[in-house]
């Protein structure tokens, strides 16, 4: 199942980086192969891209060709495989994360604009405009940000200020759109996944929490797995994946 999930978030393939920032596009043929759709309206690197509840992709930020950061988004429709301007963000991010809540909106934290971000914005598919949001307790870009049982949203690691790797976590909770601390990790760690399925596991059936893995520090390679407890906040290293994970990734 969860070889299927990661197969379903990474439907939109948007293009990253290259010598020329090329403005096209890949979206699953379907036989499983890759095929070239319609240009994005702006070549883009380090953006972020969210699967609304539409059935609609939401790009936001990331660099241009200049390497200025961009607070431009557009909204790809995959019946027509166009896309189309969207409003702007209120700041320009790249590295940042872009996180679909329960209620249908979209939480973009963080990120890179000269200097590390700790802002955060809303997106309302209703309104189709963001609104600035509560500030994050740490600055952070290439982190994560991961939805929970419950609707909050957990952010973890990245870096920040002077390019320190960061072990703190905290959530966001979109009932009061604010953010508070939660425990730390066990490591500092950037550029990792999150296995959120981990908490419909069948032999983890209790709920205990979720896994993090593929994770490095200061660009050395980190092969234990920290398993984290989000009604606690408390960490765990774990000596390997669970075996259902090790199987399906």
């Amino acid at each position: 199942m969860y070889a299927l999930l990661l197969f379903q978030l990474l439907a939109l393939l948007t293009t990253g980086c290259g010598t020329n920032y090329d403005e096209r596009d890949e979206s699953p043929h379907p036989k499983n192969s890759l095929q070239l759709v319609g240009e994005l309206k702006t070549g883009r690197a380090a953006h972020a891209a969210v699967l609304l509840e539409n059935g609609k992709v939401l790009v936001t930020g990331g660099f241009g060709q200049d390497q200025k950061a961009l607070d431009s988004a557009e909204l790809f429709d995959p019946g027509s495989k166009t896309f189309a301007q969207a409003s702007d963000m209120n700041t320009a991010r790249s590295g940042h994360t872009a996180t679909l809540l329960h209620d249908g909106r979209v939480l973009i934290a963080g990120g890179f604009n000269v200097s590390y971000l700790d802002s955060a914005e809303i997106y309302d598919p209703e309104t189709a405009q963001f609104k600035p949001t509560s500030r994050m307790t740490v600055a952070r870009n290439g982190h994560t940000a991961t939805v929970l049982d419950d609707g909050r949203v957990l952010l973890v690691g990245g870096t920040s200020t002077g390019w320190s790797f960061l072990a703190d976590a905290e959530i966001f909770d979109p009932k009061t759109d604010t953010f508070y601390k939660t425990g730390n990790m066990t490591a500092a760690r950037v550029k990792f996944i999150v296995f959120s399925p981990y908490f419909h596991s069948p032999s983890h059936a209790d709920n205990a929490g979720f896994a993090l893995a593929s994770m490095n520090r200061k660009l050395s390679v980190l092969t234990q797995p920290t398993v984290a407890d989000p009604l606690t906040g408390v960490y765990q290293t774990q000596e390997k994946l669970p075996r259902d994970l090790e199987t399906s990734t």
